[in-house]
């Protein structure tokens, strides 16, 4: 090897560990992104505990992911992340010696560059990629002490975000099962095969309580099973892409593990094992995003093959042409359609940049539908939101971002919760001391004040089961319950019908709560937020008795008709083949409920088809969906008479069926 391609090798390893460098810092803020991230970590704070009173994605580890300055967490992560680069370092430098001799692998160090530089790698996703090259030195080497590691990340996953957990637990069953097949019985496999007793272990150690500890896995299933139907809009673009790209991919994977098959077996059984990722990620990717990201698996899998894989030890003279053919185009196929694909897609724009005008966007959208029958007000809204999108921002460029590293870090430590959200003088007043809560959206009070206690499903938009809406009900209903509750009105998200979102919660809410006025927020920077404040009330209301009066079958795009006695609806609905491997494999798309009164169009939003096999107010549809649902005397009922659902997630399901009832 000449020193040209010696330097390729050593700028590209240098190029990965900067790709990778996992610091950094956030500002706490009022908003509903930034609620949820602030109360995974103030949770800690509280001594609030997941799996008994937060049931969500992430876990109490979250401030590795958005680390504030709240208590020593910002400490704790530099430290957390010092650790974890030193490891990463060691691998990648370790991987540089191994193939610093072969020609080849320079090529492939630049294709790991080239595949994992668009994809937005946070500390969850930097430990997976660790996990990953870790595992190659547990079956090469038989490393005792890169098992240990495995299993100390394994059990930080757990408590970090279970998308992850789940994509680490992957590469576990089929290493157990490759060495089971291999009889492998060195320390690294007695130490891997403790992993999954470690991690149990180490939440037991955070909330010891084993009934917490099953309720925090009953979350975690629930939470995954309900995100897999009609969660979240999508990118009609990233689809179509992913149509064109995933079957070639799998052809081109076909193709390299074909290649190892008859070239290098042992080699075959740790691609096996990474292979893993790819499906976890991208059923998230496109389970939450719609498309966003659902490469992520694809790329991580790609660089870790790039960077273990060692054409030194390769005899293709043994196997012939076609063998060679095989592994070459399998890892150039492979780079191309990962790489086309993150460019293509969310390589154009950082949709979720705090700078970015894609969340204005989609709230410019929900404007369209107050007035559908407005030419000219919609006209005007289509105008600002062309000018939104022309004047979007681009990716971040890593260069700035790392030099902005410790002017982000000197914020953060400054940083004195003055942009989360404060109540009013007024409303100070009437809540005093006494606990209360927020719903649907903004958390961020908690900071401010200790008689604030967050929802256990958190925000509305986040109740993806009703599972998780029954854990609001009965915080509800419990003897902890808050005295009073702050309520947003007219709260939007991800074009969904907001009162139908979280009917149970909301009936909850209205059986326990009375409204007893107007309150006030005040955000940063002095902007001012109107509530709807509830009082508990001192004997909640009796529930009611409910008497079947008729079962209605749901055709797409027919109206339906509601009964004119009818006070409670109740969905039922069976997945159809389609539907069961969406969800195995993908989401069921969107379902989109359309009210109208007579035949003209009142809202039209999708719904969480799980919530609604609860048995759900009547009043919640009938009413303007961006009313006060605990007003009496609202001025914005509508008396919808019929509605429709529509969209492609009617595809995958069959046996739609409505129960209505009478009573209340």
């Amino acid at each position: 090897m000449n020193s040209i391609q010696r330097l390729t090798i050593y700028i590209c390893g240098a190029l990965l560990i900067f790709f990778a460098f996992p610091y950094v810092s956030y500002i706490m803020s009022s908003g509903q992104e930034e609620s949820w991230q602030f109360i995974m970590n103030f949770a800690g704070e509280r001594g609030w505990k997941f799996g008994r009173d937060l049931f969500f994605p992430y876990g109490n580890l979250n401030y590795l992911i958005f680390p504030y300055h709240i208590g020593h967490q910002l400490e704790y992560s530099i430290a957390i992340f010092t650790a974890l680069y030193a490891v990463y370092i060691t691998l990648i430098v370790a991987l540089v010696r191994n193939t610093i001799k072969n020609t080849a692998n320079a090529f492939l160090f630049a294709i790991a560059c080239v595949v994992i530089e668009p994809f937005y790698i946070t500390a969850e996703i930097f430990i997976v990629q660790i996990m990953m090259l870790l595992m190659f030195f547990v079956l090469t080497r038989k490393s005792v002490l890169c098992a240990v590691i495995y299993v100390v990340l394994y059990a930080m996953l757990l408590q970090t975000k279970y998308l992850e957990f789940f994509a680490a637990t992957g590469m576990l069953m089929v290493y157990y099962l490759s060495a089971l097949w291999h009889k492998n019985r060195g320390y690294e496999t007695l130490i891997l095969f403790l992993a999954i007793p470690g991690a149990l272990a180490g939440y037991l150690i955070y909330n010891p309580s084993f009934n917490d500890m099953v309720e925090f896995f009953k979350g975690m299933y629930f939470i995954s099973k309900g995100q897999t139907i009609d969660h979240n809009f999508s990118y009609e673009s990233a689809r179509e892409w992913t149509v064109c790209f995933v079957p070639v991919f799998l052809l081109c994977w076909s193709l390299f593990a074909y290649s190892l098959l008859r070239l290098k077996r042992d080699y075959l059984s740790y691609y096996l094992i990474v292979s893993e990722v790819v499906y976890f990620y991208f059923k998230e990717g496109f389970v939450r995003h719609g498309g966003y990201q659902c490469f992520m698996g694809f790329g991580l899998l790609l660089s870790s093959v790039c960077l273990t894989v060692n054409y030194k030890e390769y005899n293709f003279k043994l196997c012939g042409k076609s063998t060679s053919f095989c592994m070459s185009a399998g890892i150039l196929g492979m780079a191309l359609i990962t790489s086309g694909y993150s460019y293509m897609t969310q390589g154009i724009k950082n949709y979720y940049d705090p700078h970015s005008n894609f969340i204005n966007l989609e709230l410019m959208s929900q404007l369209k539908k107050l007035n559908p029958d407005n030419d000219i007000y919609n006209y005007l809204v289509d105008r600002v939101m062309t000018s939104l999108e022309d004047k979007n921002l681009r990716q971040e460029n890593r260069v700035s971002k790392l030099i902005s590293t410790i002017d982000e870090y000197k914020k953060s430590f400054n940083d004195r919760g003055e942009k989360c959200s404060r109540l009013s003088e007024e409303t100070l007043r009437i809540i005093g001391d006494n606990r209360f809560t927020s719903f649907p959206s903004e958390l961020t009070y908690a900071y401010h004040y200790p008689n604030y206690k967050v929802m256990p499903g958190l925000q509305g938009h986040n109740s993806y089961h009703p599972f998780l809406e029954q854990k609001n009900v009965d915080y509800l209903q419990g003897p902890d319950a808050p005295e009073y509750i702050l309520y947003q009105v007219g709260y939007l998200t991800d074009h969904r019908y907001p009162l139908l979102e979280n009917p149970a919660t909301l009936e909850s809410i209205h059986r326990n709560y009375i409204k007893i006025g107007q309150s006030t927020t005040i955000e940063y920077g002095g902007i001012t937020n109107y509530h709807t404040l509830l009082k508990r009330r001192i004997i909640p209301l009796s529930k009611p008795k409910l008497e079947l009066i008729t079962v209605t079958d749901i055709k797409a795009n027919e109206k339906v008709v509601i009964p004119s006695d009818a006070t409670y609806m109740e969905f039922e609905y069976e997945l159809g083949l389609a539907g069961h491997l969406a969800t195995l494999f993908w989401k069921v798309p969107e379902i989109t409920l359309s009210s109208y009164k007579r035949d003209r169009v009142i809202f039209k939003g999708d719904i969480v088809i799980d919530n609604l096999t609860q048995k759900t107010p009547l009043r919640f549809l009938q009413e303007f969906p961006l009313s006060d649902p605990f007003d009496s005397h609202s001025s914005m009922h509508c008396e919808v008479d019929t509605f429709d659902l529509s969209g492609e997630g009617l595809k995958y399901i069959k046996n739609i069926k409505i129960k209505w009832y009478k009573g209340g």
